[in-house]
């Protein structure tokens, strides 16, 4: 038989409302955790779409950046160049600008390579027989001999490196990269226009 203490059933009462009492901060604490960890959930979600946001925008530069160095004519390093159409589709061509006597005779001489639709624009003051020389030239050539108004008058393609000495009438004269030239489909009686330039002394 257990003993009674005069209370009759008052201490189980006590007990479940000390057990609840207990029981309250751990479930705030754990509400708290939940509440925290879905915040950091939200923050690393807004990261990933700015992340997303800006890495589409990187690659809408890098698209524009792209299409700039495939199109824009190259600048020539060290020269002053002039954009000229050529063949069918007008493809843009910077041409180095020879108009002195010291260009003219050096013209692409010592050089290796052209940059990319680069090539050399000889400026001549009279339309007169030329005589073009591949002295100590290092790379394959085509020239393109205009008349005075730009029209191809005649044309000499893919000359390799050599002393070989080419005469021909002329006022002006392109020369390009060889194979240039049947690439861009020209051939005598095409007419390049020439922007006005100047000789100089």
């Amino acid at each position: 038989m257990l003993e009674s203490n005069g209370h009759g059933n008052d201490a189980t009462p006590c007990n479940e409302t000390a057990m609840s009492v207990s029981l309250t901060p751990s479930l705030s604490r754990k509400r708290a955790r939940g509440s925290k960890s879905l915040r950091e959930f939200h923050v690393k979600i807004y990261s990933l779409r700015e992340l997303f946001r800006n890495l589409h925008e990187i690659g809408a530069m890098l698209k524009k950046i792209l299409f700039l160095l495939l199109w824009l004519p190259p600048a020539m390093a060290g020269a002053d160049c002039i954009n000229v159409n050529l063949g069918v589709t007008g493809k843009i061509y910077c041409l180095e600008v020879a108009n002195t006597d010291k260009l003219l005779r050096k013209g692409l001489q010592g050089r290796h390579s052209l940059p990319r639709n680069g090539g050399m624009l000889f400026v001549f003051p009279t339309d007169a027989t030329r005589v073009m020389w591949m002295k100590d030239t290092l790379m394959t050539l085509d020239m393109l001999f205009l008349d005075d108004s730009g029209g191809i008058r005649s044309m000499d393609t893919r000359i390799s490196p050599s002393d070989i000495k080419l005469y021909a009438q002329a006022r002006y004269v392109i020369e390009l990269a060889g194979g240039t030239a049947e690439k861009l489909q020209l051939a005598p009686g095409y007419k390049v226009s020439l922007p006005a330039i100047r000789l100089e002394p």
